[in-house]
């Protein structure tokens, strides 16, 4: 598996270096980015930006953050005629109110949701636990992650009911979460626990170097459960739902390593920030995607083994089982967002 994550990344540097840039007439439609204040999220939003949707809604965790980056992505589109509002929203992803209250917001303020896009995460370089007792990359990169995007599925159900904004252009509503090509050698010490994320949420078992991985893992296995439910399907809900590996980029995630390993690392296996959001973009768009899928490069791709076997199908499934009991317990107002 290591051998193969290498090779995608020189794949992703060398061969698939310039990837095609998706289009699709957004006139009239709602597109949502998380984490859109910098790097992927932030050239995703520049893409979107020229397919002239309605609303472009940045939601970042810092105001003040999320206004500087909207005004460059005006800034370097002052060219085009665009009747798009560019929108920032505050959203905290460590903080489960702040979730809710931003997926309360979508209910109330729009009509609609055409794209929804999950980029948000982090990468923690110590053990450290929000304000609601979680360790911060479980929360931020797992649980607010599908706490969120099940609030908001409804939203999308309804938008795929409505009349196409404008005739002629046929899509779908698509709920994208950004995940890893990392889930491929994630360790994963703990999936055999008797409860999982209780497990991950304990700081004599946290090792650093493999939580990214593992709650890139995390987002794939239940992404790839939550898919094989009935109301989740596309024939019931008409939503697109699914995965995306942007590959190995230089981001904002890579802040915290020193300069001279960046340097060394992204000379020979980073690809721009821009390439990677190209391949995020085209998930954002296509409407032929298997529902749950995996995508990279802009083509559907295969999961690890472990994702694919029947152990990896059982521990999807414990896991979400998990998941249920914890989003009663943060939302119980709200469990008909997740209930079978």
């Amino acid at each position: 598996m290591a051998l193969r994550l290498l090779g995608e990344n020189l794949s992703d540097k060398y061969v698939h270096r310039s990837l095609p840039e998706s289009f699709v007439d957004l006139t009239g439609r709602v597109v949502i980015v998380t984490g859109s204040n910098t790097g992927l999220g932030l050239e995703a939003v520049k893409m979107f930006y020229k397919m002239n949707p309605a609303r472009l809604i940045m939601a970042v965790r810092t105001v003040s953050k999320g206004e500087s980056a909207r005004q460059q992505v005006l800034q370097q589109q002052t060219r085009m005629k665009s009747g798009t509002s560019v929108e920032v929203w505050q959203l905290d992803m460590s903080s489960f109110a702040s979730v809710k209250q931003f997926a309360q917001r979508c209910y109330d303020e729009l009509e609609r949701i055409d794209i929804f896009l999950a980029n948000a995460g982090t990468q923690s370089d110590e053990w450290g636990v929000t304000t609601d007792g979680w360790e911060n990359t479980l929360q931020i990169n797992v649980l607010s992650t599908h706490l969120l995007t099940l609030l908001v599925h409804d939203k999308l159900v309804r938008t795929a009911r409505l009349p196409p904004p404008k005739v002629g252009v046929n899509f779908k509503p698509h709920l994208v979460i950004v995940s890893s090509g990392v889930h491929l050698v994630a360790p994963f010490k703990d999936k055999n626990q008797a409860n999982i994320f209780a497990a991950l949420n304990t700081e004599s078992r946290y090792v650093q170097g493999d939580r990214y991985f593992d709650s890139k893992l995390l987002e794939i296995l239940i992404t790839r459960h939550i898919s094989k439910i009935p109301k989740f399907s596309q024939e019931a809900s008409g939503v697109v739902m699914c995965t995306v590996n942007p590959g190995f980029c230089r981001s904002e995630l890579m802040r915290r390593s020193p300069s001279a390993a960046i340097a060394v690392v992204g000379t020979l296996l980073m690809r721009p920030a821009r390439e990677g959001a190209k391949a995020i973009v085209w998930a954002c768009l296509d409407n032929n995607i298997t529902q749950g899928a995996y995508t990279s490069n802009c083509a559907i791709d295969a999961v690890s083994k472990f994702v694919r076997s029947k152990e990896g199908d059982d521990v999807s499934r414990k896991l979400w089982n998990e998941l249920v009991v914890i989003l009663d317990t943060v939302a119980p107002e709200r469990q008909e967002a997740w209930k079978v």
